[in-house]
């Protein structure tokens, strides 16, 4: 894979460009396949392969002629930062190939606090204070004033804004009443899953409701229209099934929340105790209240997330999707949908796994 990518992203080449678009087209061949005959025996590594042909494509930027860096520029002061990143090998296995795409310190600012988001919690506090330092460094200085303020349960700066040599906006969870609940913390996480699905191009998703075999960039308007359409349809289901006596259904909602928001997705996917991690964890942990109530009802229920090795896992999965990586082959990187058994009713989870 090294010399597959090595070769697409090679400057100028035209044999690069004659290999890309011979990938492009061996892609259609094989979505066009699994739809002719999905009953065919060789349809679930039909659909490794486009998995893995769909995470190389999407990791390259469009075709465009004569593309520039857009990192080039001299004028841009976070510029020696941002190269930083791209050339710390300690990170790549938790960001892949660091790329940007802004063309301003103030775009460059919120791309490169947002990588940070991804990271565990020690590595990401270190980036976030060597940041901050050179961008005081210089001339800039901490603007506590100039944020993006979303709801949450509790108040907490992720990251700060910049003003002086350098102006840009931080991020700021607010507390700004005392709703409790689980339907009040989930709406909060929904609000904040769709402010960064329409704010970072480095998002995918990876929603079976969406597109049942691949993982999708959410740089593509097309794709960032449909998944937070599904995000928001499953909240709505969530807030009229709560409504009901029917705590099967309720519960049922419930679990297609999760998976929407656990299916919003890093590449590669990030780690567990990251910032965003923790973020999905939360969510998923408000599905114990759920569970419970069905339970009282007189309903059996057995409910298990989905980690660790994949060969131990995949009896109580479907339509999982094989990703590459440099993290322990065969490891469940993400669990999209959690396994739940509902009386007789089995509802298989989903995961993404590493290749062994």
């Amino acid at each position: 894979m090294y010399y597959f990518r090595n070769l697409l992203t090679k400057d100028q080449s035209q044999i690069g460009l004659v290999f890309r678009l011979g990938l492009m087209g061996l892609r259609t061949q094989l979505i066009a396949a699994i739809e002719l005959t999905p009953e065919d025996p060789g349809v679930k590594e039909a659909q490794e392969l486009l998995n893995i042909l769909d995470a190389l494509l999407e990791e390259l930027p469009p075709l465009e002629p004569q593309k520039t860096n857009v990192l080039e520029p001299s004028n841009m002061k976070l510029q020696s930062l941002a190269q930083e990143l791209q050339s710390d090998p300690d990170l790549v296995p938790y960001l892949g190939t660091i790329s940007f795409s802004s063309n301003n310190d103030s775009q460059l600012w919120g791309d490169i606090q947002r990588l940070f988001l991804r990271l565990p919690e020690n590595l990401a506090k270190f980036w976030q204070q060597r940041s901050l330092k050179q961008a005081i460094s210089l001339g800039a200085s901490e603007n506590k004033r100039s944020l993006i303020k979303l709801d949450y349960i509790e108040s907490s700066l992720i990251y700060p804004g910049l003003k002086g040599e350098i102006a840009a906006r931080g991020l700021y969870l607010v507390k700004k009443s005392d709703d409790e609940g689980t339907l009040a913390h989930l709406e909060k996480i929904v609000n904040i899953c769709r402010k960064f699905t329409e704010s970072d191009p480095c998002l995918y998703h990876a929603l079976k409701s969406v597109d049942r075999f691949g993982i999708k960039s959410l740089s593509q308007p097309l794709e960032k229209s449909k998944y937070i359409k599904a995000l928001q349809e499953s909240w709505q289901r969530v807030q009229i099934t709560a409504n009901e006596d029917n705590s099967v259904l309720s519960l049922q909602a419930r679990l297609d929340l999760d998976e929407a928001i656990h299916s919003l997705i890093y590449f590669p996917p990030v780690d567990r105790y990251s910032w965003w991690g923790k973020l999905q964890q939360e969510a998923r942990s408000t599905l114990l209240t759920a569970v419970e109530t069905t339970r009282q009802q007189g309903h059996k229920v057995d409910i298990r997330p989905l980690w660790g090795n994949y060969a131990d896992i995949y009896q109580w999965s479907q339509d999982d999707l094989l990703v590459e990586g440099r993290r322990t082959k065969g490891e469940v990187c993400a669990c999209l949908r959690v396994y739940c058994q509902i009386n007789n009713d089995k509802l298989p989870g989903r995961v993404l796994y590493y290749s062994a």
